[in-house]
């Protein structure tokens, strides 16, 4: 039976197997008791992220930055609507290709209305954005993107409104132009909202490009207007697509007018 020893150091009877001095510190002459090595310690690490999605979590705390998504009430609703602008018209789109009787055709242009309704709210639930945080910087690269991709798209299903249009098959035409018509707003609602266009956009001379735009806008729009008075059919056709391509043009000529950055504090 092991027996109770005795600080050197105070003197103090000490428990047996203690190496120290609960009372000093003192540490007695006799090492304690070596434990076997232990293995490699394997310790679990969590994996990197990969640069594809930090650069994800990086762009979007810069948008919740630029776009104030903290201080602006409106700015969730914006984005909503927007999203379910190019969802309602899509599935508008998808029912009036389609259509098999003038109901089903009726059912999808009631959804492109809705699509198109959606859009306009979201511009002007970034009007109220900007209202809210009228000092926000804009320009930047991504939302430079994200409207250069939907204005290049709305372009896109007009002239493929268009080619419809020329070919006298007005019911193709009218479902592109609808759904040119909608992204054209949804251009236009996204650049209310994040202001993409550097500010050297609206210079004198870049508003003079742009009024000369919406003068050739009206051109088409009147041109349209002419032929589509013809009792041709196929001049009918031609003047409707002409029509169409300058309504468009009017609202994309507006998205950028209305897309240019504030100036920068501080310049």
């Amino acid at each position: 039976m092991a027996t109770p020893v005795n600080c050197p150091n105070c003197g103090s009877t000490l428990a047996p197997g203690v190496t120290v001095c609960a009372r000093c510190g003192h540490k007695l002459d006799d090492p304690p008791p070596e434990t076997p090595a232990a293995g490699p310690q394997f310790t679990k690490t969590p994996a990197p992220l990969q640069p594809t999605q930090i650069k994800l979590n990086l762009n979007f705390a810069e948008m919740r930055a630029r776009w104030g998504l903290e201080q602006s009430p409106y700015l969730l609703a914006a984005v909503a609507l927007w999203i379910a602008a190019i969802g309602f018209g899509t599935l508008g789109h998808i029912l009036f290709l389609t259509a098999s009787t003038p109901n089903d055709q009726a059912s999808g242009q009631s959804w492109f209305n809705i699509g198109i309704a959606a859009a306009i709210g979201a511009v002007a639930m970034g009007v109220l954005v900007h209202w809210q945080q009228p000092s926000r910087k804009g320009g930047a690269l991504d939302d430079q993107r994200i409207v250069g991709v939907l204005g290049a798209l709305s372009l896109l299903w007009i002239f493929i409104a268009i080619i419809f249009g020329f070919s006298k098959r007005l019911d193709p035409e009218t479902s592109w132009f609808y759904y040119a018509e909608l992204f054209a707003f949804a251009t236009m609602a996204w650049c209310v909202i994040s202001r993409p266009l550097p500010a050297v956009f609206g210079t004198m001379k870049t508003q003079n490009i742009g009024f000369a735009g919406m003068a050739a806008c009206a051109i088409a729009l009147f041109i349209g207007l002419i032929m589509s008075g013809s009792n041709s059919y196929a001049t009918y056709s031609k003047g409707v697509s002409f029509q169409d391509l300058g309504f468009v043009l009017v609202v994309l000529v507006l998205a950028a007018f209305l897309g240019l950055a504030p100036e920068r504090e501080g310049k």
